[in-house]
C-alpha cells in the first residue's frame, strides 16, 4: 500500500503482488508454509544480501541478519498493565487520526489507505469472529519439547502440537441479564470452533453469587448450555472454581456487573460480555445479540 502510494520502501521489505488484500496474519501463515515447504525438499532458509529493494531477499524474502531466519521478536512489554496499554492504544489512534486528518486536507490521502485508517480508528469486527480468533490463538497450537521448532536452529526450542487442546472451561453468568436465545447463539459458536480446536472437555460452570451447577460435553458431544441459578453476581467465585480443572482456556459470559478478582487468573481468558463493560483481565469480545 505505501509502495502504491509513492513511499519509498525499506530495501528488504516484502512487497510481493500476490499478497494483496491479504491480512498480516495470513501472510505469515502463507510464508512459513513456504518456507517449511522449501526446507522440506532440500532449500536454504535465506541467501543474505542478494534481494532487490522492496522485493526481500532472493528466496523469498527471509533474512538472517538474527541468525534463525525470522526477524527480531516483537512482544509487548514487560510489566504492562491493562491502564497503560489503553493509554498507548488511545495516544496512537489519536496520532493516526490526526495525519490522517492532515493528509485529507492536502489531498494525499489514496483510497486504500483512508480505508486502513478507518479500519484501525473504527473497527468492525463481529464477535463472533473476535470468539473464534482468540480461543484458536490460545488452544490450537500446544507447545512440545518432543518436536523441535525448526524455524530457530540455533537453539533448541519447542515445536507445536495442534492434534488436541485440553480441557475448556465456560463460567455462565446466570444472574438474570443472560437469556435462553443468548446462550443459543453462544454454544452454537462454542460448537464450531470445537470443531477447529478439539478439546479433550468442555465444562460449562453456572454461577451467580455462588456456583450453581455444571455440564460436561466430552469430545464431539454437541454443547446445549441450560442456565441453571439466577441469584446474585460474583464472577470471582467463577474464576477461582475453575482453577482445579487446569483449563485450557476459560471462557465467560457476563454482563460484566460484578466483582473482579484483585489479580490476573492463572489461565487464558476470554470474556463475551454481554454489554459494554470490560473484563480487567484477558480478552473482552463484546456480544451483539441477534434479534
Amino acid at each position: 500500500m505505501l509502495q502504491k502510494s509513492g513511499f519509498t520502501i525499506w530495501e528488504h521489505a516484502l512487497c510481493d503482488a500476490k499478497y494483496d488484500g491479504m491480512s498480516a496474519e495470513q501472510i505469515y501463515d502463507e510464508r512459513e508454509k513456504e518456507r517449511d515447504e522449501r526446507i522440506r525438499n532440500g532449500g536454504s532458509k535465506g541467501q543474505k544480501g542478494k534481494g532487490k529493494p522492496g522485493e526481500g531477499t532472493a528466496d523469498g524474502g527471509f533474512d538472517e541478519d538474527d541468525g534463525d531466519g525470522m526477524g527480531g521478536d516483537v512482544g509487548e512489554p514487560e510489566a504492562m498493565d491493562s491502564a497503560t496499554k489503553a493509554e498507548i492504544e488511545r495516544s496512537i489512534n489519536q496520532t493516526v487520526a490526526q495525519a490522517a486528518s492532515v493528509a485529507r486536507m492536502q489531498g494525499k490521502m489514496p483510497a486504500d489507505l483512508a480505508r486502513l485508517v478507518d479500519t484501525i480508528l473504527n473497527p468492525k469486527v463481529s464477535w463472533r469472529e473476535l470468539l473464534q480468533f482468540y480461543m484458536t490463538k490460545v488452544t490450537h497450537d500446544d507447545e512440545t519439547w518432543s518436536r523441535r521448532d525448526r524455524r530457530h536452529q540455533h537453539v533448541y526450542l519447542p515445536g507445536r502440537d495442534g492434534s488436541k487442546s485440553g480441557e475448556i472451561n465456560i463460567i455462565v453468568d446466570t444472574s438474570g441479564s443472560i437469556g435462553d436465545n443468548d446462550l443459543a447463539q453462544v454454544a452454537a459458536e462454542l460448537r464450531e470452533i470445537a470443531e477447529v480446536v478439539k478439546p479433550e472437555r468442555i465444562r460449562a460452570i453456572y454461577v451467580d453469587a455462588a456456583v450453581a451447577g455444571e455440564q460436561v460435553f466430552d469430545e464431539g458431544e454437541p454443547v446445549m448450555l441450560e442456565a441453571r441459578g439466577g441469584g446474585g453476581t460474583d464472577m470471582r467465585v467463577g474464576l477461582e472454581h475453575v482453577l482445579k480443572y487446569d483449563p485450557a482456556v476459560v471462557v465467560m459470559i457476563t454482563d460484566c456487573a460484578t466483582p473482579w478478582p484483585d489479580s490476573e487468573p492463572a489461565y487464558p481468558l476470554i470474556t463475551i460480555s454481554t454489554t459494554k463493560g470490560e473484563c480487567p483481565w484477558g480478552q473482552t469480545v463484546h456480544y451483539e445479540r441477534e434479534s
